[in-house]
């Protein structure tokens, strides 16, 4: 049996204090962004009525998509930028839409963040290993993964 991996290592930021104190707030306390929704004090979906109430349910649930647990490391780094890292099966999605609201949330104007990740194996079996990129931004996230532009290069190429 073979067992695959998704790894990344992002430094991103700066960001403000107020923003590592956020994050320090959320990822620790298990607030509504990843722990249990009724809980804590930042975008409860219970402290909102009607559609406010909705759309702080489905922040959380896009971001946490199906997953019961945080997918990826992070740690501080000079009091301004934020480490985000798996250890071996990181959800590179689940992490882009973190930095995408850290990014309507902080962001300056038209910034952008970036993140890539390597899918690798245990064992060196046929199109198991690739990779992924996306560019994100507060108004959208764009993925390109390897094998999708591999793919579309050798279509370019006659091979005989």
């Amino acid at each position: 049996m073979a067992d695959n991996y998704t790894f990344f290592s992002e430094l991103i930021g700066p960001f403000t204090r107020e923003c590592i104190l956020w994050v320090d707030k959320e990822m620790n306390e298990g607030t509504t962004f990843w722990g249990d929704p009724s809980v804590g004090d930042f975008d409860s979906p219970e402290e909102h009525s009607g559609w406010e109430k909705y759309k702080a349910w489905a922040d959380y649930y896009d971001i946490m998509e199906d997953e019961e647990a945080l997918s990826f490391d992070w740690q501080v780094v000079d009091r301004e930028y934020i480490w985000i890292y798996s250890l071996d099966s990181g959800n590179m999605d689940q992490a882009a839409k973190f930095m995408q609201r850290l990014l309507k949330n902080y962001g300056r104007p038209g910034q952008a963040l970036k993140i890539e990740a390597a899918f690798t194996c245990s064992k060196p079996r046929a199109d198991e290993f690739g990779g992924a990129a996306a560019i994100v931004t507060a108004e959208k996230i764009e993925f390109m993964s390897t094998s999708h532009w591999v793919q579309e290069q050798m279509k370019k190429v006659k091979n005989p």
